[in-house]
Parts: C-alpha cells; sequence; structure tokens
C-alpha cells in the first residue's frame, strides 16, 4: 500500500517538473528528478527494514539527498550558508544518533528490531542484566537519543531548522 501511494507521489512531481515553467533554477531538472526518486526509494525500504544499523544509512542516504536538494540553487549566499548549516546539524545529530544505536547494542547485543522486542517482552526489566543501576539509565539515554535524532531527521516541530 506504501509503495503504491508513494508511486502516485513521484509520478505527480514528474508531471509537475515535467509541466512547470522550465527557468534557470530548473537548469538541474534530470539532477532534481534523480534526487527526488532516490529520497522516495529509501523512504519505502525504512518501512521493511528490521535493523537499527540499516534505517541508520537509509536515513542518511534520504538526509544527503535533501542536503544536496537543499543547495542545488546556489542563487545567493544565504542559500549557500542555510545549506552547511543544514549539514552540520545533521552529522552533529547522525553522531548521537549512532550513539544511542551503540547504547542499545551494548545491552541487547543485538541492533536486529525484532530480537529487541522480543527481550522487552520476556520481562528484560526483571533480568540480571538490568539489575544493575547504569544500564537503566544508558537505556533511558539511549531511546531518548535515538527518538529525538530520528524527529530530527524526520523535520517535526521541536527539532525542525
Amino acid at each position: 500500500m506504501v509503495f503504491i501511494q508513494s508511486t502516485f507521489s513521484v509520478l505527480f512531481i514528474i508531471f509537475f517538473l515535467f509541466f512547470s515553467k522550465i527557468e534557470k533554477d530548473y537548469l538541474y531538472f534530470f539532477e532534481i528528478l534523480f534526487l527526488i526518486l532516490n529520497i522516495f526509494f529509501l523512504s519505502n525500504l525504512i518501512f521493511i527494514v528490521n535493523d537499527f544499523f540499516f534505517s541508520f544509512i537509509l536515513f542518511e542516504g534520504i538526509s544527503l539527498s535533501i542536503y544536496i536538494l537543499s543547495m542545488i540553487s546556489l542563487s545567493s549566499l544565504k542559500t549557500a550558508e542555510a545549506g552547511l548549516k543544514y549539514f552540520l546539524y545533521g552529522v552533529f545529530v547522525s553522531i548521537f544518533l549512532l550513539i544511542s544505536i551503540l547504547g542499545l547494542y551494548y545491552l541487547y547485543g543485538t541492533v536486529i528490531i525484532s530480537k529487541i522486542i522480543l527481550f522487552q517482552e520476556q520481562d528484560f526489566f526483571n533480568n540480571f542484566i538490568f539489575n544493575m543501576y547504569i544500564n537503566k539509565y544508558i537505556y533511558f539515554i539511549s531511546i531518548f537519543f535515538f527518538f529525538c535524532c530520528l524527529l530530527f531527521k524526520i523535520g517535526i516541530v521541536p527539532f525542525h531548522l
């Protein structure tokens, strides 16, 4: 279902780009089209992935395409400055996203989402690993960083630019 909706969205964007007025800003028509198709393809893969590290790679691929799209019109200095700031913020958030995935790997020994959910269903909080005081903090800090970084990558309100 998601693939069908994404396909119609891509066709709409192609139709819009094709029949819009091609000005000097649309000099890079095929590059823009490739980057938009890349974003939609990687967005479809995010819904079927079962690994935190692979989802990180997909989010970085989407972010790289968005960074390029934000700086493709270098008609002004402010556009280049905003794109560079967005890129630097993205790098900073990516570091924290990797740290949170590393924390989850430290606690569970895996980055596969279904195995982590299986550990949670087996009452992992009362297990011997979680009886240590510091591991509770590592778990909550990792989950907090992961969702904050995810919200920044998606562009949700408290973390958008």
